[in-house]
């Protein structure tokens, strides 16, 4: 089975453009799994207290159901 991945930039403690992420990420479920349930990003996105200042990148990835959440540095090329 494939995986679906959503990266997402967290700043201030707060993840940005979360909607459009969710609905992509739903309408990708739907599409390739048949899950018609939506998943709620904002109920497995817990941004850590700990994280440093400045930008932060938060991957998601998911099948028919989110399989882990990450959080690393973010590194422009």
């Amino acid at each position: 089975m494939s995986l679906l991945f959503e990266t997402i930039r967290i700043s201030g403690g707060k993840a940005h453009n979360l909607e459009l992420h969710e609905a992509r990420l739903n309408r990708s479920r739907r599409v390739l799994f048949g899950q018609n349930k939506p998943l709620r990003l904002a109920e497995h996105i817990i941004v850590p207290d700990e994280l440093p200042e400045g930008i932060t990148r938060c991957r998601v990835i998911c099948d028919s159901d989110i399989r882990s959440v990450e959080f690393t540095a973010y590194n422009p090329a």
